[in-house]
């Protein structure tokens, strides 16, 4: 087993050369590979003549293995907390009035001459005319459960004297307290607490420093403070229960001599995995067996490490290879946390799928979508009804019969006027990972910045995981570096102020779950709007605010979206927003992180039925270049905005918009599609049809967990 040799004695050059080219035909109908047909000359047979042969890779059966839980490696330490301390960065009050200066957020000063110019904040007091008897200031800050009791030291400089300095009444040293005037900052001049004493607690934490004007008569008064609070978890590394094998997971094949992937299969939901053998799985050649988990991927060294190396044997029946351990665990913290819309798969569909691969390729191989007209219903069929993860075992379904990929046939099948319709089934085919990296690598080479904020705005950290992991193996390239590059090159533009905060979204996706604590909601509020309200958000959003919006759940800061209208009578974080930080870029991809994206995607599927004048809610400027068609309205439906929205949307919050626009226009969307879109009916079906098969809209927390592959809302 394994190759067929051909005795070619006395067989003509011109026989030999037809047979080699026999060979190298059958080798490519019957594997991606590349053709291994070679002619091998100087070899001699029996009686001494030349021998040539041909050899021919033989395929094999197919190999089965089934994926069972591992235990996982123990949970590393996450990593430190940091809690800004720094004055004119930090939200430091003053609790009481002192003459003109009220109660309330700590008066800051510019450095005037012979104060210490700070590298980071401001200083608190003014320049001239403080009260006789001095002030105290004081910082609240959040401390979480299950944290060590950190160290506290916190140099400052001061034109007056720092008194005394309390921590939870605990009184602190305070150093000299005026050492080297107001232009002496550190050395003598420190607060300090020692680690392990106490001084902290759990919880809300209080620190005071009092400050004395001199002379006791009105004059200046100011304290600069510069530094931070490092917060270390305080428990030990844990081993984590393994969790079953979800259905989906990718499983490849890598042939070891070449190095590239010769099968890949998906796991059902038994944890079992079929890798076919007429992929490219060859008799007595050895393979690695790896996971596929791009996402999961990030910061994890053992991501390439191959779960077992097999060689292929020969046979009538499926190759079974021992059950194989393989540690499977949720990406983003705190469980897998997805969307309500993605749902496991359907066992009917999944027996299906090889069954609509052929009709789809019967169809396509005839030029059926061009010659007899678009067949929408057999896309319907096999597309529309079909959530995100059946779609790809049909599109592997697809790849394993016919050696092409189904998206690329789709495509090449339709005609130039086709082109529309063409694009949609081909962004639901596509896996959420794979188009949000297409899309981002288009948004970045497009002038407008729009589609980027849409796409990493209204997204949840393991769709950031995983569109990261795409972008990388796609272009080859960091998605955030690739953002912090063109925020460099438009220096001048509106772009570059918020692509810092969106390579945090990217950067920090891991860790958002972790450090969306309960307990660091007051903390983050008062960052938050301190940040929005002082001057530099103008240009530039502060460093301590990017951290908050971009390290940060979008559950979180809607609900710091609450308790700032519970604080501020009723003024929610966007009317803040509006009131302090001018038109442009920034405001448009904070308003995005504040608020609901079913709304904002409702509002953008009426403005290319009915314009955006008509649409004030949405507040953009454009939807980009017109190629639309006449609708109900009289207007031109955009409908590369029905296109974007219903393919991006579909199998993660697309029940929403529905329910969005419902609430909104008090109209039906799949009736509004029906009519705005007559002239596009491939579009229009299409797009009518996955909209009525989304699940009912059940937001966050009411779905909970279900069967072995589903998600839990709660990131969302």
């Amino acid at each position: 087993g394994g190759a067929a040799y051909y005795d070619a004695f006395g067989v003509s050059e011109d026989e030999m050369a037809a047979a080699v080219k026999a060979g190298a035909a059958f080798e490519q109908a019957s594997c991606p590979f590349q053709t291994e047909a070679a002619v091998a000359a100087g070899g001699y047979g029996r009686s001494g003549e030349p021998v040539a042969t041909l050899a021919l890779r033989r395929r094999t059966r197919d190999v089965r293995v089934r994926l069972v839980p591992a235990e996982l490696p123990p949970v590393a330490a996450a990593e430190p907390l940091r809690i800004e301390l720094t004055t004119g960065l930090a939200a430091w009050r003053q609790p009481e009035a002192h003459g003109g200066f009220k109660a309330g957020p700590a008066p800051t000063a510019p450095p005037q001459a012979g104060w210490h110019v700070p590298a980071a904040g401001s200083w608190l007091g003014a320049a001239a005319g403080w009260p006789a008897g001095g002030a105290t200031f004081e910082l609240r800050f959040e401390i979480p459960a299950g944290c060590a009791e950190p160290a506290l030291q916190l140099p400052y400089a001061v034109d007056g004297a720092v008194s005394s300095a309390t921590l939870n009444g605990l009184p602190l040293t305070v150093g000299a307290g005026r050492s080297g005037g107001a232009r002496a900052f550190g050395g003598d001049n420190l607060i300090r607490a020692p680690a392990g004493k106490g001084y902290f607690g759990a919880g809300t934490n209080v620190l005071q420093v009092t400050v004395t004007s001199g002379g006791g008569q009105v004059a200046p008064l100011g304290f600069h403070a510069q530094g931070d609070l490092v917060l270390q978890h305080a428990f030990a590394p844990t081993a984590r229960v393994p969790s079953p094998i979800p259905r989906g997971v990718r499983v490849v094949a890598r042939h070891v001599g070449r190095g590239a992937a010769a099968a890949e299969a998906l796991t059902d939901g038994n944890g079992f995995v079929t890798l076919r053998g007429r992929d490219a799985l060859f008799v007595n050649e050895a393979y690695d067996l790896l996971l596929d988990l791009p996402a999961a991927s990030a910061g994890r060294p053992d991501a390439e490490a191959p779960l077992t190396r097999f060689t292929v044997e020969d046979g009538d029946r499926d190759q079974e290879l021992p059950d194989l351990p393989a540690a499977v665990e949720a990406v983003g913290g705190g469980g897998a946390a997805g969307w309500y819309d993605d749902l496991p798969g359907r066992a009917e569909m999944t027996a299906r799928s090889e069954a609509d691969a052929d009709k789809l390729a019967a169809t396509l191989r005839k030029g059926g979508l061009i010659k007899t007209g678009f067949d929408v219903k057999l896309l319907v069929d096999t597309i529309a009804t079909r959530r995100p993860c059946e779609l790809q075992e049909l599109r592997l379904a697809y790849r394993n019969r016919q050696r092409r990929e189904l998206a690329d046939d789709v495509a090449s099948a339709a005609s130039a006027l086709k082109r529309a319709g063409a694009k949609l089934e081909v962004s639901l085919l596509r896996s959420k990972d794979e188009l949000d990296a297409i899309s981002l690598k288009a948004a970045l080479e497009h002038p407008n910045p729009v589609p980027l904020y849409e796409l990493l705005c209204t997204s949840l950290p393991l769709s950031l995981l995983e569109l990261s992991a795409a972008y990388r193996q796609l272009y080859r390239d960091d998605p955030a570096v690739a953002i912090r590059r063109a925020g460099a090159s438009a220096r001048a533009g509106e772009f570059a102020a918020v692509a810092q905060l969106l390579a945090e979204l990217l950067e920090h996706a891991a860790g958002a779950i972790a450090h969306s604590a309960e307990a660091s909601k007051e903390v983050d509020l008062r960052t938050l709007r301190d940040a929005l309200t002082s001057r530099s958000a103008l240009e530039e959003l502060p460093a301590a605010a990017v951290e908050v919006l971009g390290r940060r759940t979008r559950t979180h800061l809607r609900e710091l979206d609450v308790l700032h209208q519970r604080l501020h009578r009723g003024q929610t974080l966007s009317q803040l927003l509006a009131e302090h930080v001018p038109a442009g870029g920034l405001r448009e991809a904070i308003q995005l992180l504040l608020g609901r994206p079913e709304e904002y995607f409702a509002h953008k599927l009426h403005a290319a039925f009915y314009g955006l004048k008509k649409t004030p809610a949405l507040g953009l400027k454009t939807l980009g270049p017109q190629r639309g068609i006449i609708g109900r309205s009289g207007l031109m439906t955009h409908n590369e905005t029905v296109i974007s929205v219903v393919a991006s949307r579909h199998g993660r919050d697309l029940s929403g918009v529905v329910e969005a626009y419902a609430r909104l226009y008090r109209r039906d969307l799949a009736a509004e599609l029906r009519a705005n879109m007559l002239a596009a009916p491939d579009v229009g079906k299409l797009a009518c049809a996955v909209v009525e098969n989304c699940p009912p809209y059940r937001p966050a927390g009411e779905r909970g967990t279900g069967a072995a592959g589903s998600r839990t809302s709660a990131a969302w």
